[in-house]
């Protein structure tokens, strides 16, 4: 009686046991997980599943957190992720190219990720799911190729991502579900996004680390919602968004670090940059075939590098550099053919050193 519960004792012990990492590559692996590791909830490293012939992930059921990265990339048939329920932290996640997968429900419990989110190339995904209670991204968030894609809910929580944000190529038409994010480390990229019309959603940030990029929204009309930033460290990128007609949005930005490109646009003049003051690096206003005037940049002082103005076919006059003072370097204007004067750059006191 003494030996039996001893064993009995014991068991519980047993049961815990996980394996470090797992990598799954067949179904088979998957649904025996609960008799080769019983009673698993905590793997400390990374679980990568990656298998032509898995279809569901219900073996799973009962693991609550992943130390490394979750991996789930090229499963051509697995439709979704019921099995993952549990699941409340990992270290990092990856769901790449699964040719199926439709939504991320499973993951609602999912509070934090300690390094990058990664959902990418996933073609018929529509949903990141309706709830969420993630709330930090320790690394990167990109949302990136997913073109059936319009609801992001399950980030309703979330307050800061640690690295860079990018959202590419979805069907979204609002990121509201981003309103409570205030933090963000890195650089901000709205990019090819055909169905989003402003960026509502983004108001409580105030500063973007590295680069600011918004192009190829086809769709977008305004970019209200980032009228809080003031600063950019890196660069600013505004292109080819083809109903974009002008910048409010981008009023209280008063530096930028890097360069300024505003390239192939359909802006008729720059109102909204209003309160630039610097640029740190170059100045590029080219192929804007709409755009008659530089008004809204009537604040800036000093660009740390080039300034280029070149194949704008409406432009008529530079009125809106009236407080430029200094470029650093070269100044190029060229080919624009209705610019028939120079006028607006009479404080103009230094290019190039001289």
């Amino acid at each position: 009686m003494f030996v039996l519960s001893l064993v009995f004792a014991s068991t519980p012990f047993l049961l815990a046991q996980c394996p470090t990492e797992i990598y799954f590559t067949t179904q088979t692996e998957i649904d025996n997980f609960q008799i080769s590791y019983p009673g698993c909830t905590d793997i400390s490293g990374d679980v990568v599943i990656n298998g032509v012939d898995v279809n569901n992930l219900n073996g799973l059921i009962g693991l609550r957190s992943i130390g490394g990265y979750l991996a789930i990339f090229e499963n051509p048939i697995l439709s979704n992720l019921s099995g993952l329920d549990s699941l409340v932290s990992v270290g990092g996640l990856e769901i790449v190219s699964n040719d199926l997968l439709a939504d991320l429900s499973p993951l609602a419990k999912l509070i934090s990720v300690g390094d990058n989110y990664l959902v990418y190339t996933n073609p018929a995904l529509v949903s990141l799911g309706d709830t969420g209670q993630l709330a930090h991204i320790g690394g990167r968030l990109s949302i990136s190729v997913n073109p059936m894609l319009n609801n992001i809910d399950a980030l309703q929580n979330l307050v800061s991502v640690g690295g860079e944000m990018e959202i590419v190529g979805t069907a979204l038409n609002s990121l509201t579900s981003l309103q409570k994010l205030n933090s963000l480390g890195g650089s901000l990229g709205i990019s090819s996004n055909d169905s989003l019309t402003n960026m509502d959603g983004l108001e409580n940030l105030s500063s973007i680390k590295g680069y600011l990029s918004i192009g190829g929204n086809n769709n977008l009309s305004s970019l209200e919602g980032l009228h809080n930033i003031s600063s950019v460290d890196w660069g600013l990128y505004i292109q080819t968004n083809n109903k974009l007609t002008q910048l409010t949005g981008l009023d209280q930005i008063d530096s930028i670090g890097g360069e300024c490109l505003i390239y192939n646009t359909k802006l008729i003049n720059l109102t909204g940059l209003g309160g630039l003051k610097q640029i740190g690096y170059d100045l590029e206003i080219e192929f804007n075939n709409n755009l008659t005037s530089l008004s809204g940049l009537d604040s800036l002082r000093t660009v740390g590098h080039d300034i280029k103005i070149a194949q704008n076919n409406t432009l008529e006059n530079l009125n809106g550099l009236s407080s430029l003072k200094s470029v650093r370097n070269d100044f190029e204007i060229s080919y624009n053919p209705n610019l028939t004067a120079t006028t607006g750059l009479e404080n103009l006191v230094s290019v190039g050193g001289n």
